[in-house]
């Protein structure tokens, strides 16, 4: 299950880290830039890049520390979340841009919770086989 990801306290978590902070990172500038169409400032990338970091951490910190199921529930939280803000960010009316991103968060966390439940459940199991 999940052999692609490193082991526990493997120090490879780094570089998955790094390059899941960039890809979210551009995403979230992409969908700002590209898909809102609106202009980028240097204070709205770094804040940008502060969520990234924040969800990052959260996410590959869980995946480190050897629960793997909290990573991919959040990851694919992430990547519906971002789905869902890309196709509602597109008809700009207004509230469309804070609906995404609201979306966006909201799955993330559903993610977060689903893995969460799902490691509990599994530790649970576990624990009880033996």
């Amino acid at each position: 299950m999940l052999r692609f990801l490193p082991g526990r306290w493997s120090v490879r978590w780094l570089y998955v880290g790094g390059l899941y902070l960039l890809l979210l990172w551009g995403a979230l500038l992409l969908n700002r830039s590209l898909v809102l169409t609106t202009s980028m400032n240097v204070s709205l990338a770094l804040r940008l890049l502060l969520l990234s970091l924040i969800f990052t951490l959260i996410v590959n910190g869980a995946g480190w520390a050897g629960a793997r199921l909290i990573w991919l529930f959040s990851t694919l939280g992430i990547i519906i979340g971002l789905a869902f803000m890309f196709k509602v960010a597109g008809e700009q009316s207004g509230w469309e841009d804070l609906i995404g991103f609201f979306t966006f968060i909201t799955f993330t966390a559903f993610g977060l919770g689903a893995g969460i439940i799902l490691e509990a459940a599994a530790w649970l199991y576990r624990r009880l086989q033996k």
